[in-house]
């Protein structure tokens, strides 16, 4: 089955509207744009979290006393 706006070929259509002229069949991008489903909404990622410096750890960049 092709999807009615797009043409693209689909194994099982997520809209299917029946007319006079036959089946309509619509994936699931189509019928999010035309309004039929609501779009699928991701979950947001995580944010990153502030690493945390230790006072007992040395600064090995700055504080190099070889030069």
């Amino acid at each position: 089955m092709k999807c009615a706006r797009c043409s693209r070929p689909m194994i099982e259509p997520a809209v299917s509207i029946k007319t006079r002229s036959g089946l309509y069949g619509y994936g699931p991008k189509c019928a999010a744009v035309m309004g039929l489903i609501q779009a699928v909404q991701r979950a947001r990622a995580n944010p990153a979290r502030k690493q945390e410096t230790s006072e007992d750890q040395m600064d090995w960049i700055e504080d190099d006393p070889s030069t």
